[in-house]
């Protein structure tokens, strides 16, 4: 309640001011505008120096009939997708043989893959045996006891 109330006075005090500063406000925005647009272009130019120019195009991009000022469209089709190799997460096990371990890499305790802790997000590294986690700095999860 106290929140309200003071955002309300504030309201009160702020209306009152720019009515009683009216043209000291106006003369503030007429200098300020100009200056804020030059140090957000600077900072925009800035931010964009050292990105590369993907959102460029050249000339033999442009389909006949169709707009410059538009980029062009791609079909889904014409893209080709960027093959990679499997990481092993709790979700995609790898098929060796054996009992897999995960450890999470924040609190370097290990789990079980039917444990319900291990597929937190940082349970990224992967152990064949108890022996090599524990070789590793990891302790054994509490619940699943691996």
């Amino acid at each position: 309640m106290k929140n309200i109330i003071g955002g309300l006075i504030a309201i009160i005090l702020g209306i009152f001011c720019l009515t009683l500063f009216f043209s000291k406000f106006i003369t503030f925005l007429t200098g300020i505008i100009p200056l804020s647009l030059i140090i957000g272009g600077g900072l925009i130019l800035y931010l964009k120096h050292g990105e590369a120019a993907s959102d460029t195009w050249n000339k033999s991009d442009i389909a006949e009939g169709s707009s410059p000022m538009v980029p062009p469209q791609t079909s889904p089709t014409a893209t080709k997708p960027v093959e990679t190799e499997p990481v092993a997460t709790p979700a995609n096990k790898p098929t060796d043989p054996g009992p897999q371990l995960f450890g999470n890499t924040d609190s370097l305790v290990f789990h079980t893959p039917d444990c319900r802790y291990s597929t937190n997000k940082h349970c990224t590294a992967v152990f064949n045996t108890r022996k090599n986690a524990i070789q590793e700095g990891y302790k054994p999860c509490g619940v699943c006891k691996p």
